[in-house]
């Protein structure tokens, strides 16, 4: 079966940073901030004043709902928001009643609509938005109506209608710099960011994210600005397969939200990393991750957020096998998707389903979900997300053997592919095609596994962190071992053209290279200008796991120290693990030796030879899916042989293996264990057997 592409859908981008509030003083009662807090303000609009006010009983009565509604926003919960909501509407009601303080029933109007927005009742925020608009207009508030723009837009965003997203906040860019409002010209710049990202524009994401932070470090604006900006640019990094650079920007962006409390803050960059981390092979990791993420949002009341939250957990447990789990997830982020209106979200998880019925074997109930998601993703204009759902369907017309609609899917997914720069969805399509093309036109088959191993070549230099490095190696190895497959299939048709050497160099490209790449670095004194403090840090994390990991072993022993304190203790020394990995990542790209180091390439055939002697032979194997090769390499030979599936051979290993490992063999005959592994050698050294002598040999898989 084909490796399906998963989904960009693992982050929740900060559209609008901090949802800029209006901060109109409420004239009656001089309030110095807004219900809903946030940097500019509106003139004054003071009631004139009669002998008798016999409207001061209900200003009064709109300043206890006002402060009362503010109390119960502060808490963040969706009960206490919907609260809140009840109380400012009473107030709006009654400042309508008396028909005065235009700015203080817009700064009402607005807040609803904000606090609509987070619960995620997208049509009702948009219309209290739309009757706080021509309020502020008619105060002639430009502050307020630029932020009152900007959240129409994200309203139109957020519901998928990206081309009128983007002419709105167009409009409160151009209101924003004609006024100079820095805070408000940085929030729309990051948006129309996010309106390039989602149409696969990344180089003018990139672009607006990159002057929407300089504006924000400039004024030394909110820090939860700050933390977003730095998320966005971090989600296109990740999307260009550049994955250590976009964990240290969303590394930063924690760090800022973790220093403010801003537990919204901390979702979307916990999301952000766990995305990461699945996305390089860390399942588990990315698992921990994500269920940090989930009490959060709950607490807060973002059910947005939370489906996606529950979608991106949900294909955490696909990816570890448990389909059952992950359908059930799904599921629930489906029916949250669809509450809030969230059709991106919906697309993403109906794609996801239609991944599990895919892998199930029920091909109509995949193309169903699949279709569904097509159609949504096209509406909403989502560009990389159809480029998935395309290759998808493509995938489930290979593997019915419908090949000529399964290249028109993946041939389309291509395209948008590299429109929207996802080179590693870009691969993975290239490996479907050359799959579909494997038994029926093998050069064609070979150009497209040959352009998915170059690609996988250069992302996997953008990892700096070795561990990452080798987990990410391990997600792509069946696009090697299609590449070595075909190779040696045009091998068997022309034995003279050389494909077998051509096989070999594929083999060595596909194997981990992380000791060779370490003894590399050491050679090169990497460390060399590094900043001390940075080596100073990485020695006490060092000293710190060291001291952890001797304090769990002790606790291990203890009959007294509980298994939940000594799992706690345990994940503590994988979480400071992975910081210390994470700074000795970030101590290479800092080394300006590092910039110029050149690492081994692996070696091709000729140079292979060159290290062997005369009496030395070197046995090379690589297991496939349908079937596996070994290779017989001389100082001056090499001779290829076809062996049986990976499964075959794995299967027996693992038996000599288990009876080797039992105890107990040892107290029955030895029959059972000689057996096992001459069915093993049979395996795998038969086809050589006669011609090894007396020759040592390197044996390598």
């Amino acid at each position: 079966m084909k490796k399906l592409k998963k989904d960009n859908y693992s982050r929740f981008v900060i559209r609008d940073l901090a949802r800029f509030s209006l901060t109109a003083l409420l004239g009656i009662v001089l309030v110095g901030e807004s219900v809903n807090a946030i940097p500019k303000s509106v003139g004054v609009e003071v009631a004139q004043q009669g002998v008798v006010d016999n409207k001061e009983p209900i200003r009064k009565q709109v300043l206890k709902l006002i402060q009362e509604g503010r109390q119960l926003s502060k808490q963040g919960n969706a009960e206490s928001l919907k609260q809140a909501i009840t109380k400012w509407e009473q107030a709006l009601e009654l400042l309508q009643q008396i028909g005065e303080l235009k700015s203080s029933q817009a700064v009402l109007l607005y807040s609803i609509g904000n606090t609509y927005s987070n619960l995620g009742e997208k049509q009702k925020a948009l219309n209290y938005y739309n009757q706080a608009l021509p309020l502020a207009r008619e105060i002639k508030d430009k502050f307020a109506e630029a932020s009152i723009l900007n959240n129409v837009a994200v309203i139109h965003d957020d519901l998928g209608d990206k081309h009128q997203a983007f002419k709105v906040y167009n409009q409160a860019l151009l209101l924003s710099r004609k006024i100079d409002d820095k805070g408000g010209e940085a929030t729309n710049l990051n948006n129309i960011g996010g309106i390039y990202n989602h149409l696969g524009d990344k180089q003018q994401a990139l672009k607006f994210y990159k002057q929407a932070l300089i504006i924000i470090q400039e004024i030394n604006g909110d820090k939860r600005w700050e933390a977003g900006s730095l998320n966005n640019i971090g989600q296109i990094y990740d999307s260009l397969g550049d994955k250590q650079q976009a964990l240290e920007y969303y590394k930063q962006a924690l760090t800022i939200s973790e220093e403010i409390a801003d537990k919204n803050g901390q979702a979307i960059t916990l999301n952000n990393i766990a995305a990461v981390y699945s996305s390089l092979g860390k399942k588990r990791q990315a698992l921990t991750y994500y269920e940090k993420v989930l009490p959060l949002l709950e607490t807060l009341g973002y059910r947005r957020e939370k489906a996606i939250a529950l979608h991106n957990i949900g294909s955490i447990h696909l990816d570890l096998g448990d389909k059952q789990q992950a359908l059930k997830l799904l599921n629930q982020a489906l029916l949250l998707s669809r509450e809030v209106e969230n059709q991106s979200g919906e697309a993403a998880t109906l794609n996801a389903i239609g991944e599990i019925y895919n892998l199930l074997g029920d091909n109509q109930q995949a193309l169903k979900f699949y279709n569904q998601a097509l159609v949504l993703r096209r509406k909403v204009e989502d560009k990389s997300g159809e480029a998935v759902t395309l290759n998808n369907i493509g995938s489930v017309y290979s593997y019915s053997g419908e090949n000529r609609k399964a290249l028109e899917f993946f041939d389309r997914a291509l395209i948008l592919k590299r429109k929207v720069e996802d080179k590693s969805g870009e691969a993975k399509t290239l490996h479907n095609i050359a799959t579909t093309y494997r038994d029926s036109n093998l050069q064609t088959a070979l150009t497209n596994s040959k352009a998915a191993v170059d690609i996988i070549e250069n992302l996997r230099t953008k990892v700096d962190s070795n561990e990452l490095r080798t987990s990410y190696f391990a997600t792509v190895q069946d696009i090697y071992k299609l590449h070595i497959d075909i190779l040696m299939q045009l091998h068997k048709q022309n034995p003279s053209k050389g494909y077998d050497a051509q096989a070999i160099h594929a083999s060595e490209k596909s194997r981990a290279r992380g000791l060779l790449e370490l003894l590399t670095e050491a050679n090169a004194n990497i460390r060399k200008g590094i900043k001390p403090e940075l080596l100073a840090q990485e020695k006490n994390l060092q000293q710190l796991i060291n001291s952890k990991e001797k304090s769990r072993l002790d606790k291990l022993s203890d009959k007294n120290v509980s298994k939940t304190d000594v799992q706690n203790l345990q994940q503590e020394v994988q979480n400071h693990i992975n910081e210390l990995n994470q700074l000795k990542a970030k101590i290479k790209t800092t080394s300006p030796k590092y910039a110029q180091l050149k690492y081994p390439q692996p070696l091709n055939l000729p140079k292979i030879q060159q290290q062997l002697d005369k009496d030395t032979v070197l046995l090379q194997y690589s297991l496939g899916e349908k079937r596996s090769y070994l290779w017989m390499v001389t100082p001056d030979s090499l001779d290829s042989y076809e062996l049986p599936e990976s499964e075959q051979i794995e299967t027996a290993a693992k038996k000599l293996r288990n009876l080797l490992q039992d105890p107990s063999t040892q107290e029955r005959s030895i029959k059972q264990t000689s057996e096992a592994a001459m069915e093993l050698s049979n395996l795998i050294l038969a086809p050589v057997a006669d011609k090894l002598g007396k020759k040592t040999f390197d044996n390598r898989r």
